[in-house]
């Protein structure tokens, strides 16, 4: 392929460097005389061609000196018309195929230009970037805020290119891609003009540079140049500016936010739930809305027409509006204690608005004629968005989980470790409800902030591997991955170990495939508070070791301290847990490990297996069997960083997360063979295959052809989309339930609210009646005693703290009949309870007529029923007794 500069060219071999003005007089004679100083290569020349709008100082006068002795050349413009227009205008006066952009207040560094020009001059690369963001990069002089506020404006702009710099303004490209850009174009930033319109099929190279900022005057940057890059992101992403304006836009919502009310007003006249009538509301607004949409866009260009994909694109659309819609609803009423009618008000913003969103930026828009790698991107960044303040909203409105509840109870008994499980999951429990009482809220907030942390180290790794598309696609996988979701939702153990997990794969690779030895400190600090979540995390020992035995430059590592380092960082962080067990006779390793390996023999390998489907989705079994199989050619493919050119050998990329996934995952299927393996085991082991899966989901796998992947693509398509609205809908149906659905009984404990009050209350007359306060004992494991213990706390939460703590205290374990109660045989001493009263609880009527029970108490009272209930529906029934004169002497 011949360069735009070379020999053959209509244009002379060189390089024409065009650089916008305005009021640069103080900087135009440094910037020259440096660029003069750079030296190219034998035979390229060189046009430098400044480019003025306007100025109110001499610029033109000290650019005008230079035209007679240096091939500089100066284009004057009176109207201006912005940075654009002004690159476009100097390139077309190129002499060159080649045109390097730079700006002229030295925040460029000209010395940088022969690197820059070289991939060009030989045909290896279409556009070249000098990058701040890259290896080498860096911005020395910028504050922190402005560093997050540069990040936090790149999003946007990522897109339309995998390039860590999107909206770098040093840059070279070929002057035909530059005046080939369209005479519309607008806007700060031309490189992401050039970007977006080469596609996926450009080759971009980033040129580490030294950004420092401008050396005289004053910069441009202001609140003009900010509105018209979000324009140039608008227009970019295809959304039709014409049909939808700003205005249409808030007019067409307020509308809908009006229908809604009226018609959820008018529903509950005519004795509709309020959950039907939210649900029915929305529709009608979106019926309108959908139309009205379609009408503007349609008589903006008349050969729009109304096909099947806006049909469904629309329903989709309103089923993930209608559940944020229902989260609000609910949650206002429940946090903020809003009536019906007034709680809707909000609720309907939010429905409608979203609504109306995903109808033009993806349904009534060229987001189908959008390259594939834009579209992938920008799909993949709406769901996942979309996913966050979903997961935000319901945070607080389902009740606790029967685990959620036993770990809240652990957090009310703060202590190095515990029998069954580390103190991590207690520590973000009792930080979460510190800040936000005792609220399902507080005690989910630890686990929605550890889902950040996985989807943060998960896009890390896959960047270094596969790059930021496909990095993009890690976090829409642990966004929607049935197992990841719930790590993210659900307070349990898992979601600071899925957190940990992630990071120590990342601080690993940097550690072991990148030989970064500062990456050991957080390959310590990770692995020691994975320990302290869950001790699973050890597992990766071997795989470890076995990656320093096979990659000859991982070997060095066994002469150096950094592993050795990590691993006493790591156990230092894990020494509450060994000293709660030495103090406790090493009770919760012997509980993991002895337990686990003794007991009834039982084959759960079939389950295991089945497992996956639950863990990764058919789809994802797909992704890893490839993964197994054709994954090493893939990787030398793809990522082209092996060593030699030897074809048997194994890729570093890939035999790092092979390892890192086949040597957990052998371990529990060998213990398959004969004991059980449960659900989430094996859930944190597969983020080591996450990037590869992502390269699949997003569709990036380079030159390398299969049909197989390009199968598994178009699987992934239908998967993902049929988790978001499983998710929805299930959400939506564990708060406020579906019509004509009965309330699911688990997994949460659904109506236990109440259930705590009729509890509370049966306590109360007891003491009233007896002069005795009665304990409260369920009689499972942890279950029923959790539950009533957290809901009892909450239902008293703006009660004095002594009757507050009561849902603690007295709500024991059925270790008092020498029974299995996990925890609360730690907490609570029998011989302390002798003479008591108690009253307890189980989910069969057969549990509370035990024979046991006569050992224990003199009298015992008659079997009671109570039932949970939601919207007035009966959910559960459980059965209370009270017994009284508990002697704890009679226990065995």
């Amino acid at each position: 392929m011949s360069s735009p500069g070379m020999k053959g060219s209509s244009f002379m071999a060189g390089v024409s460097i065009v650089i916008p003005t305005l009021n640069e007089a103080e900087n135009i004679d440094p910037l020259l005389q440096r660029i003069f100083k750079v030296e190219l290569q034998e035979g390229c020349s060189l046009e430098i061609i400044i480019v003025d709008d306007s100025p109110t100082d001499d610029t033109r006068i000290r650019i005008l000196n230079w035209t007679e002795s240096h091939p500089v050349r100066l284009v004057c413009r009176s109207s201006g018309g912005g940075l654009a227009s002004a690159v476009m205008a100097g390139a077309s006066e190129a002499s060159h195929g080649i045109v390097l952009v730079m700006d002229a207040d030295l925040s460029h560094p000209p010395e940088k230009i022969p690197d820059m020009i070289q991939p060009l001059l030989d045909g290896s690369h279409d556009m070249v970037i000098g990058s701040r963001y890259v290896d080498g990069g860096a911005t020395p002089e910028w504050p922190f805020s402005r560093k997050f506020a540069s990040m936090l404006a790149t999003v946007p702009a990522r897109l339309f290119t995998d390039a860590n710099d999107p909206m770098a303004g040093f840059f070279a490209t070929s002057r035909t891609r530059l005046t080939g850009l369209s005479t519309e174009v607008s806007g700060f930033k031309i490189g992401l003009e050039v970007l977006a319109a080469g596609g996926d099929s450009l080759r971009v190279l980033e040129i580490p540079i030294i950004f420092y900022d401008r050396v005289k005057d004053f910069s441009k940057m202001n609140k003009e140049v900010i509105f018209d890059y979000l324009k140039q992101v608008a227009r970019l992403s295809r959304i039709s500016t014409e049909s939808f304006s700003l205005s249409r836009l808030v007019t067409l919502g307020l509308l809908g936010v009006l229908i809604v009310n009226l018609f959820f007003a008018y529903g509950l006249k005519t004795g509709f739930s309020s959950n039907t009538a939210h649900l029915s509301a929305l529709s009608v607004s979106g019926v309108f809305l959908f139309l009205m949409s379609f009408r503007f866009w349609h008589r903006t260009n008349p050969r729009h027409s109304l096909r099947w994909r806006h049909c469904f694109g629309g329903l989709l659309a309103l089923t993930l509006s209608m559940s944020l819609q229902g989260a609000v609803f609910l949650l206002f009423q429940q946090y903020f204690s809003f009536s019906e009618t007034a709680a809707i008000i909000p609720a309907s913003f939010v429905g409608t608005f979203c609504f109306l969103g995903i109808l033009v930026i993806y349904i009534f828009s060229g987001f189908h004629r959008l390259t594939n790698g834009v579209r992938l991107r920008l799909g993949a960044m709406g769901a996942i968005l979309f996913m966050i303040f979903l997961r935000l909203v319901y945070l607080g409105l389902p009740e606790l989980m029967e685990q959620e509840a036993y770990y809240w109870n652990y957090s009310q008994h703060m202590d190095f470790s515990y029998f069954d499980h580390p103190p991590m999951v207690a520590t973000l429990i009792w930080i979460g409800t510190a800040l936000f009482g005792t609220t399902e809220f507080g005690v989910r907030l630890g686990a929605f902030l550890c889902w950040f942390i996985t989807a943060f180290f998960s896009y890390r790794l896959t960047c270094r591997i596969f790059g930021r598309t496909a990095a993009l696609g890690a976090i829409l996988l642990v966004s929607l991955l049935p197992l990841y979701f719930g790590a993210g939702f659900i307070m349990t153990p898992d979601a600071p170990l899925s957190a940990a997990w992630s990071a120590l794969l990342y601080f690993l690779y940097r550690a072991l495939v990148d030989g970064r030895s500062a990456a050991w400190v957080g390959v310590g600090i990770s692995l020691g508070c994975g320990m302290i979540s869950k001790y699973t995390i050890v597992l990766l020992g071997p795989a470890i070791i076995c990656f320093m035995l096979m990659d000859r430059d991982a070997r060095r590592w066994f002469i150096r301290v950094g592993p050795y380092g990590a691993v006493l960082l790591a156990l230092l962080i894990f020494s509450p847990v060994l000293i709660w067990n030495y103090q406790h006779e090493w009770v919760s390793f012997l509980f993991q490990g002895e337990h686990r390996a003794e007991g009834k023999l039982v084959f759960t390998t079939h389950r295991l297996i089945g497992y996956l489907a639950a863990i990764l989705t058919p789809a994802g079994i797909l992704s890893v069997f490839y993964f197994f199989l054709r994954g090493n050619r893939f990787f030398k493919t793809a990522v082209d960083t092996c060593r030699t050119q030897n074809s048997r050998c194994l890729n570093r990329n890939y035999l790092f997360l092979l390892l890192m996934v086949s040597s957990p995952f052998a371990v529990f299927f060998v213990f398959s063979f004969t004991r059980e393996v449960k659900l989430n085991w094996t859930s944190p082991l597969w983020l080591a295959a996450v990037p590869f899966i992502a390269c699949i989901v997003m569709s990036v796998w380079g030159k390398w052809e299969s049909k197989f992947l390009k199968f598994n693509y178009m699987f992934w398509n239908y998967t993902l989309i049929i988790l978001l609205t499983t998710f929805v809908v299930g959400m939506h149906y564990a708060t406020l339930g579906l019509p004509g659905i009965p309330h699911p009984s688990r997994p949460f404990l659904t109506g236990w609210s109440e259930l705590a009050r009729e509890i509370d209350a049966a306590v109360d007359r007891s003491e009233a009646q007896t002069g005795s306060r009665p304990v409260v004992v369920g009689l499972d494991h942890y279950q029923i005693s959790s539950g009533i213990a957290f809901y009892r706390t909450k239902n008293n939460a703006d009660k004095p703290s002594f009757e507050r703590n009561r849902g603690v205290k007295e709500t024991l374990g059925r270790h008092l009949f020498g029974w299995n109660s996990r925890m609360y045989r730690y907490w609570a001493d029998p011989q302390d309870y002798n003479g008591r009263d108690i009253l307890v609880i189980g989910s069969r009527k057969s549990r509370v007529e035990h024979p046991d029970f006569q050992n224990y108490f003199t009298r015992m009272s008659p079997v009671f029923p109570l039932s949970t209930k939601k919207g007035g529906e009966e959910v559960r029934k459980y059965y209370t007794r009270l017994l009284y004169g508990y002697q704890a002497a009679t226990l065995p």
